[in-house]
């Protein structure tokens, strides 16, 4: 993943849609991993709960739709 955005410019739908990651973990704010080339990692971003949440929804409203 070649990050060009500080911590607060970063969101979730970045992690999204970078292709060199395969997983992402959200474990609440500053608790955010990403697996890249078969390696788990931490990620720097700065994310409030409120985002996680609308994040989750936006998620799980695309996947029900399909």
């Amino acid at each position: 993943m070649t990050v060009l955005l500080s911590p607060e410019e970063l969101t979730p739908d970045d992690l999204v849609t970078d292709p060199t990651l395969e997983e992402i973990w959200i474990n609440g704010p500053n608790q955010v991993f990403v697996a890249e080339g078969g390696v788990s990692r931490p990620v720097t971003i700065e994310i409030t709960a409120p985002q996680i949440r609308a994040f989750v929804e936006r998620v799980l409203h695309s996947c029900s739709s399909q």
